[in-house]
Order: C-alpha cells, then sequence, then structure tokens
C-alpha cells in the first residue's frame, strides 16, 4: 500500500490519514491475531497429532522392544544350539581327524614298505648268506688244509722214500766199500803173512848159511832182517788194525745215521698220523658243519614260514582295520552331513524370521522415522513463520506504541498471551524434538542390533561353510587316501609278484649253479678216486722198506705195517662215503627248495 510521506498532507489530513492508517494496523493486527489464532489452533492440532503419533510410536517402540527382546532370545538360544552344534561338530570332526591320522599313520608309505621290503629281504638272506659264506669258507679252508695235509703227506712220503733209497744206497756203497776194503786188507794180509812165511823161510835158510857160513855176522845181520821185517809186519799190522778202526767207526756212524734217519722216519709217521687225525677232525668238522648248514636251513625256511605267515596276518588285520575305519568313515560322514543339513534347515528357518521381524521392524520404524520428519518440518516451518511474523509484530507494535494507549494496552495484552503460550509451544516443539531424537537413538540402536544379527548370521554362514568346506575336505582326503591306498596296495602286490619272480629265478639259479657244483665235485672226487685206487693198485712192497723192517723188531714191523696201512689205504674209502653222503644231502636239500617254491 503506497502511503504518502507526512509533511506534504495537512493536519486534518495527516490526522485523518494516520487514524485511517491506525485503523487500518488495528485491523491488520486483528487479521493477522485471527491468523495466529488459526496457526495456534493448527499447531495444537498438530501438537496433538504428534502426541497421538507418539503415542503410538512408543507403542510400536514397545511392540519393537518385546519382538527385538524375543528375536534377541531366540537368536541367543539360536547362537547356543549353534556353538553346542559347532562344538559337537568341531569335537566329531577333531575326533574323525585324529582318526584319519591314526589310520594315516596305520598306513604304510611306499617308501616304508620299500624299506620294510628291504629289511624282509636282508633279514631273511643276510643269515643264510653270511652261513653259506661262512660254510664256503669253512669247507675251502677245510680243503685247502685237507690238499696241503694231503700234499705234505705226499711230500713226506716221496722225502722219505728217497732219504730211505738215499740212506740205503749209501749203507749199500758204504758196505761195499768196505767189504771192498776189507777183501783188500786180507789180501794185503794174506800178502804180508805169505811174505812173512817166505821170509821166514829166507831167514831160516840164511840163519842155516849163517851158521853154516859165519855166525856172528850172519846172525847180526839175520836179526837185523828179521828185526826190520818184524817191525815192517807190525807197522802193516797197525795199518790194518787202524784201517778196521776206521771202517768199524764209519759201521758205527752209518749205523747212528741209520737209526737218526729211522727215528725220523718214526717222527714223520707220528707227524703223517697227526695229519691224517687233524683230517680226520677236519671231517668230522665238515660233517658237523654240514648239519649245522642243514639246521639253518631248516631254520630259516621255519623264519621264512612264519615271517610270510606273520606278514599275511599283518596285511589280512590291516585290511579289516581299512574296511572297519571305511564304515566308520562313511557312517561319520553320514551323520555329519545329515547333522549339517538339520543345522542349515534350522539356520535358515531362524534367519528367515529375523529376516522378517527386521524387515517389519524397518518399515514401521521407517515409517514413523518418516511421519516424524514430516511433522518436524512443518513444525519447524510454521515455528519459523510464527517467529518471523511475531518480529514483524513487535516491531510494528514498538512503533505504534506511542499513538494509541489502548491499541498499545491490546497489544500488550495480546503480546502477554501469546508471550504466555508460545513458551509452552517451545517447550512442545522441545519435547517432540527430544522424543525424536529418542526415537532416532532406537531406531539406530534397532538397526545396529539388526545388523549384529546379521552379521552373527553371517558369521554362522561363513562358519557351517567353513564346516562343509572342512567336511569336503576331510572327504576328498578320504577319497584320496582310499585311491592311494588301492594304487600302493596294487603297486606292493606287483612289487611282491616281481620279488616272488625275481626270488624264485634267482633260487633256480643257485639249484642250477648248485646241481653243476655239485656234478663237477662228484666228477673230480671219483677223478680223485680213481687215481688213489690207480695209485693204491700200482703201489707194491718196497725192498729198500722190507730190508729196512727186517732190520728192525717184529713188533716194529707190525706197527709200521699197520700204521701204513691205516694211513694209505682206509682214507679213500671214508672219503667216498663222505662224498655219497654230501651228494645225497644236497640233492635232498634241493627238493627241499623246489617243494617249497612250489
Amino acid at each position: 500500500m503506497n502511503v504518502p510521506p507526512l509533511s506534504e498532507l495537512p493536519l486534518d489530513d495527516i490526522a485523518g490519514h494516520h487514524n485511517s492508517c491506525v485503523i487500518q494496523e488495528v485491523k491488520d493486527l486483528a487479521e493477522e491475531l485471527a491468523s495466529l489464532w488459526r496457526d495456534n489452533r493448527l499447531m495444537r492440532e498438530s501438537n496433538d497429532q504428534l502426541k497421538r503419533h507418539n503415542d503410538e510410536m512408543r507403542l510400536a517402540y514397545s511392540v519393537l522392544s518385546a519382538e527385538y527382546e524375543s528375536i534377541r532370545a531366540d537368536s541367543h538360544a539360536a547362537e547356543v544350539l549353534f556353538e553346542e552344534h559347532a562344538a559337537i561338530s568341531r569335537k566329531e570332526i577333531e575326533m574323525r581327524r585324529q582318526q584319519f591320522e591314526e589310520a594315516n599313520k596305520c598306513i604304510l608309505r611306499p617308501q616304508e614298505i620299500e624299506k620294510l621290503r628291504q629289511q624282509l629281504l636282508e633279514e631273511l638272506e643276510l643269515p643264510t648268506r653270511e652261513a653259506m659264506n661262512e660254510l664256503e669258507y669253512e669247507v675251502e679252508d677245510a680243503t685247502q688244509s685237507y690238499a696241503k695235509a694231503v700234499r705234505a703227506l705226499r711230500s713226506l712220503r716221496a722225502q722219505h722214500d728217497v732219504e730211505v733209497a738215499r740212506l740205503l744206497s749209501e749203507n749199500e756203497s758204504l758196505r761195499r766199500d768196505h767189504s771192498q776194503e776189507l777183501r783188500v786188507l786180507h789180501k794185503e794180509l794174506r800178502v804180508m803173512e805169505d811174505i812173512l812165511k817166505f821170509k821166514s823161510q829166507e831167514v831160516k835158510q840164511l840163519e842155516k848159511q849163517l851158521r853154516d857160513s859165519t855166525h856172528v855176522l850172519a846172525r847180526d845181520d839175520a836179526l837185523a832182517t828179521q828185526s826190520n821185517l818184524r817191525k815192517l809186519a807190525v807197522l802193516a799190522a797197525e795199518k790194518a788194525e787202524e784201517r778196521l778202526a776206521a771202517q768199524i767207526s764209519l759201521t758205527g756212524q752209518l749205523e747212528r745215521r741209520l737209526s737218526s734217519t729211522v727215528a725220523q722216519i718214526t717222527v714223520r709217521e707220528d707227524h703223517i698220523e697227526r695229519l691224517m687225525s687233524s683230517l680226520n677232525e677236519a671231517e668230522s668238522h665238515k660233517v658237523i658243519l654240514l648239519r649245522k648248514v642243514e639246521t639253518d636251513q631248516r631254520k630259516h625256511l621255519e623264519e621264512v614260514k612264519r615271517v610270510t605267515a606273520h606278514a599275511n596276518l599283518a596285511i589280512a588285520e590291516l585290511k579289516a582295520r581299512f574296511d572297519v575305519e571305511r564304515v566308520e568313515a562313511a557312517n561319520a560322514t553320514r551323520s555329519i552331513s545329515l547333522k549339517l543339513t538339520s543345522h542349515e534347515d534350522c539356520l535358515k528357518i531362524i534367519q528367515d524370521e529375523c529376516d522378517r521381524r527386521a524387515r517389519s521392524a524397518e518399515a514401521s520404524s521407517r515409517r514413523a522415522h518418516q511421519s516424524a520428519t514430516a511433522s518436524k518440518l512443518e513444525s519447524d516451518l510454521k515455528l519459523d513463520a510464527s517467529a518471523t511474523e511475531l518480529i514483524a509484530c513487535k516491531s510494528e507494535l514498538l512503533k505504534a506504541s506511542g499513538e494509541t494507549e489502548g491499541l498499545r494496552r491490546a497489544l500488550a495484552a495480546m503480546d502477554g498471551g501469546s508471550g504466555k503460550q508460545l513458551p509452552t509451544y517451545f517447550n512442545l516443539l522441545e519435547q517432540c524434538k527430544s522424543d525424536l531424537k529418542r526415537e532416532q537413538l532406537r531406531v539406530v540402536e534397532l538397526r545396529n542390533a539388526l545388523h549384529l544379527i546379521k552379521t552373527q548370521n553371517f558369521e554362522f554362514e561363513a562358519a557351517i561353510s567353513a564346516l562343509d568346506n572342512e567336511s569336503r575336505k576331510l572327504l576328498m582326503l578320504l577319497e584320496q587316501s582310499k585311491i592311494a591306498h588301492a594304487k600302493e596296495t596294487m603297486n606292493l602286490k606287483h612289487k611282491w609278484h616281481a620279488d616272488r619272480r625275481s626270488f624264485l629265478k634267482r633260487v633256480k639259479k643257485v639249484a642250477v649253479i648248485c646241481e653243476t657244483r655239485r656234478r663237477t665235485t662228484s666228477r673230480k672226487a671219483k677223478r680223485k678216486i680213481t687215481r688213489q685206487q690207480r695209485r693204491m693198485l700200482s703201489l707194491s712192497p718196497d725192498p729198500v722198506l722190507a730190508r729196512l723192517d727186517s732190520n728192525r723188531s717184529t713188533s716194529r714191523q707190525g706197527i709200521n705195517v699197520y700204521t701204513t696201512n691205516s694211513v694209505l689205504r682206509p682214507a679213500p674209502m671214508e672219503f667216498s662215503d663222505e662224498f655219497v653222503a654230501l651228494e645225497k644231502r644236497q640233492i635232498q636239500f634241493v627238493h627241499m627248495i623246489s617243494s617249497d617254491l612250489k
């Protein structure tokens, strides 16, 4: 409205204009007051609506809190149930894991099976191999000692024969020389006797002649010649006696040498007897060793049978244990899968119920929040408008306060009434705001609770999925272990068949080698026996030994004959008997091995 300035109007016009302005302002104020009353009534109605809405919100909040408590109790019960089921499933999984680990420990790895196979082969082969090596060494030592003894016996016999022949030849040569010298000496004695006789005759003749011719000179000459002849005869006799003494000493030396050679022969015969006794001991030790070999072979076969039976029992026990564990694992996996399915169904039901309640609570809280925000916005707008209008009214009333007191009083009364009612309105608005804030906080708490429930559900789902993954992994491990065990058993069977075939081949080779050795040894032994028999047949009584035996006593002759017969004759027979027994035992051993292998 365009109002002209006061300086341009007259006083009456100014007064009328002022009154009209005041009246117009009063009218405007009355209209504004009526509008304020209408706004106040509307505010009261909105306040009543807010109170009713607040009551509805409180009822909804109480219902939501009750539902929240029930949902919380249900979730707590579900959590407790889930924890119980999870603990039970963990215990079962731990038990199954322990059982699986024990079963896995019980399962033999290929390396362990290879080690066990090598140990069994070493345990089975080493003792027999060592025993066979020892027996072979002992047999070789015995054969070497026997060969050495035979060679020593032959060399001693040859030396004895050579020495006896040499001594006999020396004795014969000495006897011949002695007899020749004796003959020569006898001849010389005879010649000297003849010479003495002839000289004595000559002496007699000369004596006669000397007697006849000259007695003194002839006698002196005869005596001198006779003394000379006697001296010559004495010298010749002394020489002959010296030669006889030398021959006697030589014969004594020869007899002593002969006695020493006889003593050496006796010593050598004793040594030969000792060698034969040691040979007999070696043969007896050989028989003992062969018996020991037979006992060791029997023990080895019994040990092999016992080990194979024990291995078969262990394999059967392992198979039965694997079957039982397989059935138990299948039952456990079936029960775990059933429990997991039931647990998943329960969790799905609980989760669906929680989601439904959370959706309803969220929808109601959203509606309440929307209504509260709308009412808050309306009340804020109205309060802002009323505040601006009150500020404008105050400014205008302050301007018009000096013009009229009645209007001032009326305006003051109006201001006082509005001033008394506005704090109540502001208090109500503050209460509504605080209620809205509390409701917002409660809605936030409900949202947080719903978020926690959702996170717990997610955690439950994650735990269930983890358990499902672990159960699947365990099932996969069980399947893999079954497949690996089947493969290992197949590999072990193939290896066992291959080892058996190789062992049969080795045993057959050993049997063939033993048969060839037996044949070669039998041939060699037969050759030796035939040679010894031929040698025995070719032997004839030696004249030198006959002379030596003739020089000895009859008792010594019997002892020597018995010893020579015992040394020369029974040894081949005993060797042939032992060789036949050895052949029989070797054939029995080969048949036994072939029957065991079959």
